[in-house]
């Protein structure tokens, strides 16, 4: 994995995480800030599971590698899963979506690095 990929994508998932908060706060479904940063977190999430999957297939050695992909999987999912909520549900609460999963993809980054690191 490339460090600075990842806190690129933790940084990238926080402000999302904060730009759409303020829309749940102001009761108003995801703006465009918050979906523009939704697709470029989950560009930056694909990148970042890419070159996993290259350094996993060049050998690369993990100590738990079903929690690795099991967790890796899960980024990749989140994002585009809330996109999917807030083009359905037009409403504050799809805003409350991608704050969750903006915040789940940030724990799910660092949770990867240590994994990949031991």
């Amino acid at each position: 994995m490339i460090d600075w990929l990842r806190y690129v994508a933790i940084g990238l998932a926080l402000a999302l995480a904060l730009a759409a908060y303020v829309e749940f706060r102001r009761g108003r479904p995801p703006g465009r800030l918050a979906l523009g940063l939704l697709v470029a977190g989950l560009v930056l999430v694909v990148g970042q599971t890419v070159v996993a999957s290259v350094q996993l297939a060049g050998g690369h050695h993990l100590s738990e590698p079903a929690t690795f992909i099991g967790y890796l999987g899960t980024t990749v999912i989140m994002l585009p899963a809330a996109g999917y909520v807030a083009r359905l549900e037009r409403s504050r609460w799809s805003s409350l979506a991608i704050v969750v999963a903006a915040l789940v993809v940030a724990v799910l980054e660092v949770r990867l690095q240590q994994i990949w690191t031991r």
